[in-house]
């Protein structure tokens, strides 16, 4: 088993790759073909369900008992699992919000037999506790996965590996967001050639200098939001941050984070 997570820009052909596994779209060249053992569990942004079932029925199809890989787990529990507790189990899915929705159509497809996840944006409209259950589920499940999603952090609480989807092509990097964000930093650096820069002006008097700027260790990253680099700036005579003028000159295209204090 294994987790991956897909990013690119909107538009990149993310979800039309899951269709084209899908067999919900075919592909205008080549061929894709799907191994005999595979059983594809897909969710989509539309997320269609019966709206006339309760939300224990439509999650359990009625059993007392749901099979969780080798072992077996009590269906009013596994519900709960999804945050919907005590009567909140009966409630009809025509009346539940998208958040409510999302948590059903989450929970029927992680117990539905599946080997090979599809989640397509599966965070949206998730509260805390049923983004946990999801992370811990997708953790726990004994196939493989692949996610769509915009969420950073969840990233990098679950995948092994990313996807990056551009130009027409996959790129693959090891690792979570963070490492994905340092690994395609490395590679660009590596890969850049920029012709000789003029030297700068002198700084106007007074004005806010860079003094440092270093890589993020992986650590570092995470807890930064998966900057790339560390900007440490010196202290003004004036005691203000006067950043009229200031110029920053970078060898490779960086995220940058700027850290201080407010004035």
């Amino acid at each position: 088993g294994g987790i991956v997570g897909v990013i690119g820009p909107n538009g990149a052909g993310k979800t039309t790759t899951f269709k084209l596994i899908t067999g919900q779209e075919q592909p205008d060249a080549g061929t894709l073909k799907i191994g005999e053992t595979v059983k594809i569990g897909y969710v989509d942004q539309s997320r269609e369900l019966d709206p006339n079932k309760s939300v224990f029925d439509e999650i359990t199809g009625g059993l007392d008992e749901l099979e969780m890989g080798k072992r077996k787990v009590a269906s009013r529990a596994y519900v709960s699992w999804f945050n919907f507790k005590g009567g909140q189990q009966q409630r009809k899915v025509g009346t539940l919000s998208g958040g409510e929705r999302n948590r059903v159509h989450l929970a029927t497809l992680l117990k539905s037999g599946s080997n090979l996840l599809l989640l397509d944006e599966p965070t949206n409209d998730l509260d805390v506790e049923t983004l946990s259950s999801l992370e811990n589920a997708l953790l726990e499940f004994p196939g493989c996965a692949v996610v769509i999603t915009h969420d950073r952090w969840f990233l990098d609480e679950v995948c092994e590996r990313m996807w990056e989807v551009v130009g027409g092509g996959v790129e693959e990097y090891e690792g979570g967001y963070s490492a994905y964000v340092l690994a395609r930093a490395e590679r660009e650096a590596t890969d850049f050639s920029a012709p000789a820069a003029e030297a700068p002006a002198a700084p106007t008097a007074g004005a806010t200098r860079i003094v440092a700027v270093t890589a993020c260790p992986t650590g570092v990253a995470h807890t930064f939001m998966a900057a790339e680099a560390l900007a440490c700036f010196s202290e003004p005579s004036s005691g203000k941050q006067d950043l009229k003028g200031l110029e920053v000159y970078l060898d490779s295209p960086l995220l940058l984070d700027m850290l201080g204090v407010n004035v």
